[in-house]
């Protein structure tokens, strides 16, 4: 059963959006939820350690934060990061 209803690669990260099954328990928060993983050089997930996440109590929500979480880690990777 596939209960993803938005992926998008942005800048190195996938941002995922699925709608929880029972497998995941109680669902606090909503019944959808988007996370942001690192992206392998194919666009696949390459470390499944989250780097956000948030969650959603309907489909129409959970769609519009997928596109306000791609476009939040389109800034966030896109920012140089400074090493000294």
């Amino acid at each position: 059963m596939n209960n993803q209803i938005a992926r998008t690669v942005v800048n190195g990260y996938v941002v995922s959006t699925v709608k929880l099954t029972d497998l995941f328990g109680i669902h606090v928060g909503g019944e959808y939820e988007t996370m942001v993983f690192p992206a392998d050089a194919n666009g696949e997930v390459a470390d499944w350690l989250e780097r956000d996440c948030q969650r959603y109590g309907n489909m129409e929500a959970a769609l519009e934060g997928h596109e306000v979480m791609v476009a939040a880690w389109a800034l966030v990777a896109s920012t140089p990061t400074v090493v000294s």
